[in-house]
């Protein structure tokens, strides 16, 4: 009885012990863990395109705390990874996995197949408190998000 009392208070404990594991890599996924965005603005080799309101709603980002990613691509919906490091406050580098998505035709003007291109090559990020905007850097494009 001593010992089917041992295992099960070790059991308890190694469970415990995850459960606690879990939730400090979920804080340690840094400032972006678990925000929502939505595109402002892209800037492509110097040219700016700023999105309507309408438009802005349809071109989603959501960084998830258990390191997925989920898109709303315009008329798409998308998914994948992502991770990063921290280089300063409220900036590092960032990683996204490649996209997967449903590959519908969306009415001009879309940005949805430029930002399941582009995101994979992502390099960095900033988020900027005074604005609330987080900037995305990837290979041919900056992307703008506000908060959501």
């Amino acid at each position: 009885m001593t010992r089917t009392l041992t295992a099960a208070l070790a059991l308890a404990l190694g469970a415990t012990a995850l459960a606690g594991c879990e939730s400090i890599l979920d804080q340690d996924r840094g400032p972006l863990s678990g925000t929502s965005w939505k595109l402002a603005t892209m800037v492509t080799m110097g040219n700016r395109t700023t999105l309507a309101p309408a438009a802005s709603d349809r071109h989603r980002i959501t960084f998830n705390r258990d390191g997925s990613l989920q898109l709303q691509l315009d008329c798409n919906n998308g998914r994948s990874s992502w991770s990063q490091q921290e280089t300063g406050p409220m900036e590092g580098t960032l990683t996204i996995g490649d996209i997967a998505s449903t590959r519908a035709f969306c009415p001009p003007p879309s940005f949805g197949q430029d930002m399941a291109n582009d995101l994979p090559t992502a390099r960095s990020y900033r988020i900027v408190p005074a604005t609330d905007r987080l900037r995305i850097e990837t290979r041919r494009t900056e992307y703008v998000f506000d908060r959501l």
